[in-house]
């Protein structure tokens, strides 16, 4: 199984960031994760905003800690609160658990005041997975240039690709091939997200 089957959207995202290949902005982040919940089945669009579905509501017990977050703000009608559980998360410390990085505490000051700071250093699983990844979007370039459709999970994981994902050829693709997107694209003024997302 390739590394990048493991990670979602918004995580192989950070590391692309990380690598200085994409740039990871809150927006980008939210957009990743919510594409994925919406692929996965676990919201939908319902009178123009997100909701649960019954898969939703009873979310696996897999499911990363921002991605109930991301749940619990859908399910209480609060989507204003979706970008703080992005923020909040750190995606550093969890992928350092997977391997993707090792740390290491300094300890920073001045005067009076000190901390320590975690630094991540990217480990040899990173750099793999970083590989995939540049392969991967080689193949969805592919896709969008010759109109190949992708499985679900392909779509999702473009959002990966900022570059890529915010571009007119993309938006044209996602909507033009996959329905399983568009339908999520009716939320996007609620969730702020209409210059990351295909518009309809």
């Amino acid at each position: 199984m390739a590394l990048i089957d493991k990670l979602r959207p918004v995580e192989a995202l950070f590391l692309l960031d990380y690598a200085g290949n994409e740039s990871m902005y809150e927006r980008e982040t939210l957009a990743a994760a919510l594409v994925y919940l919406k692929v996965k089945g676990y919201i939908k669009v319902e009178d123009e905003k997100l909701v649960l579905t019954r898969k939703g509501s009873k979310p696996a017990s897999n499911l990363r800690e921002y991605e109930k977050g991301l749940l619990e703000c859908i399910a209480e009608d609060c989507p204003e609160d979706l970008k703080g559980v992005m923020a909040d998360y750190d995606f550093g410390e969890s992928l350092a658990q997977e391997g993707y990085f090792r740390t290491e505490q300094r300890k920073r000051g001045f005067w009076i005041l000190s901390w320590t700071q975690t630094d991540y250093i990217p480990t040899e699983k990173f750099h793999q997975a970083v590989g995939e990844l540049e392969e991967f979007r080689g193949k969805i370039t592919s896709a969008i240039q010759n109109e190949t459709p992708l499985t679900k999970k392909q779509v999702a994981m473009a959002y990966a690709f900022p570059s890529l994902a915010k571009g007119d050829d993309f938006k044209d693709y996602a909507v033009g091939v996959d329905d399983e997107i568009t339908d999520l694209l009716v939320a996007t003024e609620v969730t702020g997200l209409t210059d990351i997302l295909p518009g309809i």
